[in-house]
């Protein structure tokens, strides 16, 4: 499996959703330092559609986030290749 570390650099307001997909009216802050994982992206499942799928490293709950490769360039940063 190929995994990709990246570093948030730009906080980023996202929608929440739960863990079957539905709109939960309310934002969440992606912060700068934190740390987010990309699974092999051909392979990984996608909830809502995004293009890009990461979920949040170091953390008890699993944390997921999906956007687009111009969010991910924009507020992300590689930290490993």
């Amino acid at each position: 499996k190929i995994v990709r570390k990246y570093e948030c650099i730009k906080e980023l307001q996202v929608d929440c959703y739960d863990d079957n997909g539905h709109y939960e009216e309310k934002e969440n802050v992606i912060e700068v330092g934190s740390i987010w994982i990309i699974e092999d992206e051909e392979e990984t499942f996608r909830m809502i559609g995004g293009d890009i799928r990461l979920i949040k490293e170091g953390i008890n709950e699993y944390s997921w986030l999906e956007i687009s490769k111009d969010t991910l360039e924009e507020h992300f940063k590689l930290v490993n290749a």
